[in-house]
């Protein structure tokens, strides 16, 4: 009876962070018996590395200006997520705790991480979604994809997800347990039943639905009737290819990233499960979740790292873009990417065509005018002589 009435407490850093360091600790946490070099200094370089990559595509994005897009206001906003996390998140919870005490920052940041990873979920379901809107609707894509205002309000939404995700656990706490730098006790049943509703409407909700869009597309595509669909509709078969280009390779990526995060999301609720076995009064597993939920999500993590670099194996203009900031020439595909990236030289023919065509008009034009002055002249001299 009284395991009935019984609520079980769950701290913040158990739910969240999945740390296998004990969280009963009090928060004033220094450099001592807990102290692990390796895992400071794994936790550190995953940082720099999240920080360096996510940054420099930033940069790229800001000073090429073939990103200058409304489209692109998506990529920024991830990247600048992933900035966010590795300064707010992991340097405080993971590596600065061993040395002062960091009450107010993961009492503030205990629910950051589960808020990022449906974060980024969102803004990859984003650029998929709308790659798909190019292929099923390109005349109302064409546009839409040049309105900023449509992007904006997009980004807007999915960060007020985010923060809502963030802050409601805390809001039907009330309060903040400094003691042990911690949420105060929570039911366990309430937990699960949040942290279920989270992950099926934000992260395999988004999934199953660009899987049953992929395979429309790949069914309207492959029956042949996509070039009479879109000649109906003025759109060249080229473009729609490019398009259709453009939502295979944002498949690709969002399989990668289903890859590297779907096991650290199910070794989540499987941590949660095991949890609730004291709530329940039986035993479901014996298997203590600490380490492989450990290695799992340094796995995870360490995708968001790789994701700006991934993003420009996969996207033309991004990886245009990066070729420019590294003064590679363009006709001369280098080791990134595919070496006979067809794409990029597609690209670059086209545009070295178009400035060959562009210069020989010019040069037309100018002969043209000197010939024209010459017969002016010639002109103007045999009427002297005759007047003479």
């Amino acid at each position: 009876m009284e395991m009935e009435t019984e609520a079980i407490e769950v701290t913040s850093m158990d739910l969240y962070s999945l740390d296998y360091n004990d969280t009963t600790q009090p928060a004033t946490m220094a450099a001592g018996p807990n102290f692990n070099l390796a895992e400071v200094i794994l936790w550190g370089c995953l940082s720099c590395f999240i920080f360096l990559t996510n940054t420099t595509m930033l940069l790229i994005i800001a000073i090429s200006k073939r990103m200058w897009m409304p489209t692109s206001l998506i990529l920024c906003s991830m990247f600048i997520s992933s900035i966010i996390y590795s300064i707010l998140y992991i340097l405080p919870q993971q590596i600065l705790r061993y040395y002062f005490p960091v009450t107010w920052i993961c009492s503030i940041f205990s629910l950051f991480e589960i808020a990022f990873i449906m974060c980024l979920n969102l803004h990859l379901f984003a650029i998929s979604f709308e790659k798909y809107s190019a292929v099923v609707s390109p005349l109302k894509y064409r546009l839409y994809s040049s309105r900023y205002k449509h992007y904006l309000i997009i980004l807007l939404v999915i960060w007020l997800i985010a923060v809502f995700i963030s802050i409601l656990p805390i809001a039907i706490s009330g309060s903040i347990d400094v003691q042990r730098c911690s949420l105060p006790p929570l039911q366990i049943v309430y937990f699960i039943i949040y942290l279920a509703l989270v992950t099926l409407f934000l992260y395999f909700l988004p999934l199953m639905i660009l899987l049953v869009t992929s395979v429309k597309v790949g069914l309207v595509f492959k029956c042949g009737r996509g070039l009479r669909y879109y000649r109906s509709k003025s759109l060249s078969l080229t473009r729609f290819k490019r398009y259709y280009r453009d939502y295979r390779n944002n498949l690709y990526l969002l399989c990668i990233y289903v890859v590297f995060v779907l096991p650290y999301i199910i070794a989540l609720l499987h941590q949660s499960i095991i949890a609730s076995q004291q709530y329940w009064g039986m035993t479901i597993s014996q298997i203590d979740p600490s380490l492989h939920v450990f290695i799992l999500r340094m796995i995870a993590l360490f995708y968001v790292a790789l994701n700006p670099l991934i993003m420009s194996y996969y996207n033309v203009t991004l990886k245009l873009a990066l070729l420019d900031f590294l003064g590679k020439t363009p006709m001369r595909p280098i080791f990134w990417g595919k070496m006979h990236d067809l794409n990029l030289v597609r690209e670059m023919s086209v545009q070295n065509s178009s400035q060959r065509e562009r210069t020989t008009t010019t040069t037309a034009i100018v002969i043209a005018e000197t010939d024209m002055k010459d017969l002016t002249n010639s002109k103007s001299v045999s009427q002297t002589s005759q007047r003479k």
